[in-house]
Parts: structure tokens; C-alpha cells; sequence
């Protein structure tokens, strides 16, 4: 929930964040963004440290309503790099996603 009021419905962003809780002061800050803006994706992580991100939801110009993304990015932190992966059979959002 957003209390500000700066959060928008068709407000999605392909900007990312870290946290850097290894001094006293957490801090954030930003890493290389996603190639898709999007919102209502799901998030995981892998054993190698890398995230992966799976779906969500966009919306395109030339229509007012909202899209389900087939689209599959995983994030590499040691070289702070996004890879395309293979895409999702159908476009999903809102949905949760667990690794092994």
C-alpha cells in the first residue's frame, strides 16, 4: 500500500534496487534496470546469487488497458547485468514463483 500517493495503476518501471546492509546505515541503491518496465511480477532467487524475474503486467501506448508479460529476465549482481531468458508459454502477473 502506498501512503504518498505516488504509486499509479499504470505506473510500471523497470528500475531496480539493492540494499546494502553491511554498515550500520542500510542504504539503497540503484543497479542496472530490467529491459521491460513492469508491476505484478514474480521474483526469485537462485542458488548462484542471480534473481530471476518472471511475468508481470505492462500496458501499451496504443491501448488503456493492462497486458500479462511473457517475459523472463535473470539478474547476474557479480556483474550487475540483466540476460533474457525464454519466455513463458502465456503471459502471467500476480502470481509466485520459488526456486530449488
Amino acid at each position: 500500500y502506498d501512503y504518498t500517493g505516488a504509486w499509479l495503476a499504470n505506473s510500471f518501471h523497470d528500475d531496480v534496487f539493492a540494499l546494502d546492509a553491511t554498515n550500520t546505515e542500510d542504504s539503497w541503491y540503484n543497479v542496472s534496470s530490467m529491459k521491460y518496465a513492469r508491476g505484478d511480477k514474480a521474483v526469485t532467487t537462485l542458488s548462484d546469487g542471480s534473481i530471476l524475474v518472471m511475468g508481470g503486467e505492462t500496458y501499451y501506448s496504443s491501448s488503456a488497458s493492462k497486458v500479462a508479460m511473457h517475459h523472463v529476465e535473470r539478474y547476474y549482481p557479480i556483474h550487475d547485468t540483466w540476460v533474457e531468458k525464454a519466455p513463458m508459454p502465456r503471459g502471467r502477473f500476480r502470481f509466485a514463483a520459488a526456486a530449488d
